[in-house]
């Protein structure tokens, strides 16, 4: 190719180049946005209703969104329902990221409570709002009880009929290496593990790595628990000294009734 075809090549590319990107906005399907809007309004449920003025601007807002954040938005709105646009126009595009990254469980609590769930996703990731979807109102404290790596993982792993019971017991756990015990049963037994862990003796006081080898009578728990000494031995030397001063403090205070009770009133 001489340099003349050369340059002649160079100006038809630069030219399909620009009539390319000059070809201004993606125009989205009237279509795929009535589909969209009606999916959103089943999600937000029967009682939900717009006149139609309400419905233009919806079905406007909705058009919008895909044309900035692509047609994927289509599936988050009809899967987040109308508080998805109301959310949006609200909190920007950080919210519309959230979403675009979320199962549709999650997109939809995450439309009905953004002003709770939005910094929960911040400090704890995408899996905050998996574990909202899963156990509403729980979430913060999954994160609480297990941490935010071993949270995340739960949030993903446990299913919605087991993580609400999870977190409960979880919060009964006497140290970390109970906490970590537990996980490493329920990860052995799954929901059937439930059933084997004594309620009434959990309430009284507390779930013990002791407790759940009796439950589940398996190596791994001693396991978990050796890997935890190992890897954390100040946490559990603190834990040994708190188990210690409790019971000290315990049984001085029933000395104590119990003196007062003999010397009488």
């Amino acid at each position: 190719m001489n340099k003349s075809a050369m340059l002649r090549f160079g100006a038809c590319l630069l030219s399909l180049m620009t009539t390319v990107t000059s070809a201004g906005p993606v125009v989205i399907a009237a279509e795929a946005v009535d589909r969209a809007y009606v999916a959103a309004m089943r999600a937000s449920g029967e009682r939900r209703a717009e006149s139609a003025a309400a419905q233009a601007g919806s079905k406007a807002s909705i058009e919008r969104l895909a044309a900035v954040h692509g047609d994927r938005v289509l599936d988050v709105v009809g899967h987040s329902g109308i508080e998805f646009l109301e959310a949006a126009g609200r909190y920007g595009d950080e919210f519309v990221q959230m979403a675009l990254s979320a199962s549709p469980s999650a997109r939809r609590m995450l439309a009905i409570n953004p002003g709770e769930l939005m910094p929960l996703a911040r400090e704890f990731g995408d899996a905050a709002l998996e574990a909202e979807a899963k156990a509403p109102g729980l979430g913060r404290r999954m994160f609480e009880v297990f941490g935010k790596d071993e949270g995340a993982r739960l949030a993903v792993e446990v299913p919605a009929s087991d993580l609400p019971r999870l977190i409960a017991y979880g919060e009964k756990g006497t140290d970390v290496a109970a906490r970590s015990a537990l996980v490493v049963a329920y990860r052995k037994e799954g929901a059937s593990l439930f059933k084997r862990i004594p309620p009434g003796r959990v309430l009284e006081s507390g779930l013990t790595a002791a407790v759940l080898v009796r439950a589940v009578g398996s190596l791994s728990v001693y396991r978990a628990v050796a890997d935890f000494i190992r890897e954390h031995p100040f946490l559990f030397m603190l834990a040994v000294v708190l188990s210690a001063g409790a019971c000290m403090f315990a049984w001085r205070l029933c000395n104590k009734i119990s003196l007062a009770g003999l010397r009488g009133p």
